[in-house]
């Protein structure tokens, strides 16, 4: 039985030798390769420059994302420095109570209380968790506020709930400008004896404790009542404002 294959084979050999013979200096085949090498060449440098002109326009996006993001920041930075310098002529004009009332009705009614820290000794989780609390002003932010520096209850300590808020922490002033609470406290705010965790776990203590409150979204902080760009002994938290993960 003759080999298939093998005819196969040598018909494109055989092929291949009458072309050759046809055009014996096969410049047409040499120019198609050369053509072939040419354009691959080209598609080459196409293709790396659609790479870079990709890449570029990826750099450019990103400079702009970059750029917008800093603009942002300003923006925010600017606005949150033009409501501090608004609320200290307003207190010092003696009319910080009508125009800056710390007070809102809770967004569910049937909560009252504050967020602290609850950790699991089996699995050393750390969870953010409500607590109910009977506050003489359930309407008012800043008692609230000031119910949460109190801490945990002994009974609490005992099921493993905490305080991550250093016990020195004094609310020294309070707040409101359109969907943001500015929380002023004394420079024992930022020294968190477990370092940049505890820090974060205290800004949202705070944080979901103060957005209970209807037409509350951002919090941001004060510390003598200065707005630092960082949060923290350590420098590693942006002060931005600062919102639930919702």
């Amino acid at each position: 039985m003759p080999n298939n294959n093998g005819i196969i084979k040598n018909n494109n050999d055989y092929n291949r030798v009458i072309n050759d013979l046809v055009n014996p200096n096969n410049t047409e085949r040499v120019i198609n390769n050369n053509e072939r090498i040419i354009n691959n060449t080209e598609k080459q440098i196409n293709n790396n420059n659609n790479n870079n002109n990709k890449n570029n326009i990826v750099r450019e996006e990103n400079k702009i994302i970059s750029t917008k993001e800093n603009i942002n920041k300003k923006e925010i930075i600017q606005k949150a420095q033009k409501d501090i310098a608004k609320y200290k002529t307003s207190k010092a004009n003696n009319s910080v109570k009508r125009d800056y009332s710390n007070e809102r009705n809770l967004k569910n009614t049937s909560n009252e209380g504050v967020y602290l820290v609850e950790y699991d000794e089996n699995t050393g989780s750390i969870t953010l968790i409500f607590r109910k609390r009977n506050i003489e002003n359930n309407n008012s932010i800043e008692e609230t506020i000031k119910t949460l520096l109190n801490g945990a209850t002994d009974e609490e300590n005992r099921d493993n709930i905490i305080s991550c808020i250093p016990k020195d922490t004094e609310l020294l002033d309070i707040f409101v400008a359109g969907d943001t609470v500015y929380l002023n406290f004394n420079e024992s705010f930022e020294f968190n004896p477990l370092g940049n965790e505890g820090t974060m776990l205290q800004i949202y203590q705070l944080v979901y404790t103060a957005t209970q409150f209807e037409g509350i979204d951002n919090v941001i902080f004060l510390i003598n009542g200065n707005l630092n760009e960082t949060i923290g002994a350590e420098g590693a938290i942006e002060n931005m404002p600062f919102t639930r993960f919702e």
